[in-house]
């Protein structure tokens, strides 16, 4: 006779079926009616075959002995009655327990950011932690189990926490085990959050509502390598950047309005209209753009005028410089505008029109696209601000975005390439020695392959990554996705999700540190 759970078997699972294995064909009525489980439990017996007797039961209790008893007079199919007791015991796995959680219970100073977590002794069931994790104050929050470790279940709220706040988590005993145990106690942590902090390593993006839809868009969320997204700012946003020192938000409202807002603060409305605008350094204001009117509001609430006639700006990163384009007769000019001495000059001037300006992160290049009469070759120019002050043609194909790498030497820039299936859109990391006008080529983007077309790519503060819009076979609808500048590691960060995360997305924008 085999027998499973063994004799004297420990840490049994509690769902484990108890099997009885023949050497011959046995009398099915007769087995069942001497077969015992105590303490009783509810249950069914099973025959996958005249040999083999399985009881298939509710999960037994933890930390509790169990005795399975045969007793003598059942029959092998051929009628022999077999007169011998059989019995045998074992002993169930112990209960789980909740074994640490971070923040740590007491924990003070908490970065509202923070993503939480709870440790058991055993991986848990997580429809059952859904109905058996609670935060209070009230946090809506999703919950995914950390792909390092089975016995960790991440907490992600879907907002920020509020500053200078006491939480508690609680678990109660409706928390089962994958066995169907429950926790052995109950558990109340608290912790309490700091004032705000600066994001590091986030992807903040624009959400939107699927089509079919009629909620609208979602807000600005953000999210970074555990995959799980919150919401940063519940606000019918059409653009966004960020503040030099990545506390702030500069929003423009799809009614028309800009916001400053404040990460975990206050929300102030700005005084002025524009199809454009940007954080200046610290105490220097705003820079806006408006009917082609360049303009400053300074700290005071003054508005300074900067220009007139201009296409399009962008901010230098300290914040103490704007470069901009003006359309002329033959081509566009860029120009230079110094914020404290309130002077412009100009920078270079091109036989096309310009767009996509960059500034270089250490301010000493910039970078931005020039239209030819072939849509599908614009040049990409870096022109240098110290030195000789040179022009260098980098490369040239059909660009939809620049942006450059932390390093101030290479370039990620977003274009359309003929690939082996037909136009592919893609990124491209690129080298200021490149100096060629050679067009941009299909075995040289990122990511490669056909898995998904590239939207807006942008470098990570560090320059080791590349976040960016996807679509294609390997993504629903326009998701998240990051990938290493060398070409690996491609992930989605976000994935539709019509319960969870029931948005596409658009505009992603690293947080700056």
């Amino acid at each position: 006779m085999a027998i499973a759970p063994g004799r004297l078997a420990q840490q049994v699972p509690s769902n484990q079926d108890v099997s009885i294995g023949f050497d011959h064909d046995m009398d099915e009525a007769s087995v069942g009616a001497r077969f015992a489980v105590s303490p009783r439990t509810t249950g069914s017996l099973l025959w996958p075959s005249r040999r083999q007797l399985i009881y298939r039961h509710q999960p037994f209790k933890p930390d509790t002995d169990y005795r399975v008893s045969l007793v003598a007079g059942y029959r092998d199919a051929a009628g022999n009655v077999n007169s011998f007791n059989h019995g045998w015991t074992f002993r169930t796995e112990s209960a789980p327990e909740l074994a640490g959680s971070s923040p740590g219970a007491g924990e003070q100073n908490v970065d509202p950011a923070t993503t939480l977590s709870l440790s058991f002794t055993r991986a848990m069931d997580l429809r059952s932690l859904a109905g058996a994790v609670s935060v209070s104050p009230s946090v809506r929050f999703s919950l995914r189990p950390d792909p390092g470790d089975n016995r960790r279940v991440l907490l992600a709220p879907q907002t920020l926490l509020d500053p200078q706040t006491v939480y508690s988590v609680t678990v109660t005993r409706d928390a089962v085990d994958l066995d169907g145990n429950p926790i052995r106690a109950g558990s109340v942590r608290d912790f309490a959050t700091g004032l705000p902090r600066p994001l590091r390593h986030w992807v903040a993006f624009l959400a939107d509502q699927a089509p079919s839809s009629a909620s609208g868009p979602a807000g600005i969320w953000m999210v970074d390598g555990n995959r799980l997204p919150r919401q940063l700012a519940n606000l019918d946003a059409s653009a966004f950047s960020w503040s030099l020192d990545g506390t702030r938000l500069l929003v423009h409202t799809r009614a028309g309005p800009w916001l400053d807002v404040a990460i975990g603060g206050n929300v102030t409305q700005l005084p002025f209209e524009a199809s454009w605008a940007a954080f200046l350094g610290p105490d220097k204001g705003y820079v806006f753009l408006s009917a082609g009117r360049l303009q400053r509001l300074n700290a005071a609430g003054d508005v300074v005028p900067v220009d007139d006639g201009v296409g399009e700006a962008a901010v230098a990163p300290n914040g103490e410089r704007i470069a901009y384009t003006v359309a002329g007769r033959e081509g566009d000019e860029i120009r230079g505008y110094e914020v404290d001495l309130r002077s412009r000059y100009r920078m270079q001037a091109e036989a096309g029109a310009v767009s996509s300006l960059a500034w270089s992160p250490d301010g000493a290049r910039i970078a931005y696209q020039v239209a030819t009469s072939d849509p599908s070759r614009r040049q990409l120019r870096v022109r240098e601000l110290s030195g000789a002050g040179g022009v260098t043609t980098v490369r040239s194909g059909d660009l939809t975005s620049v942006a450059w790498q932390a390093d101030s030497r290479h370039l990620i820039v977003g274009a359309s390439v003929d690939s082996p299936s037909g136009p592919a859109a893609r990124a491209f990391r690129l080298t200021l020695t490149d100096n060629s006008t050679r067009p941009l080529a299909w075995d040289e983007a990122l990511p490669a392959g056909n898995l998904v077309d590239v939207e807006s790519p942008v470098p990570s503060p560090d320059g080791h990554q590349v976040a960016f819009v996807g679509s294609g076979p390997a993504s629903t609808g326009s998701q998240l996705w990051v990938v290493n500048v060398d070409g690996t590691g491609l992930v989605p960060l976000t994935s539709f999700d019509a319960a969870g995360f029931p948005y596409s997305v658009r505009a992603p924008a690293w947080t700056v540190s």
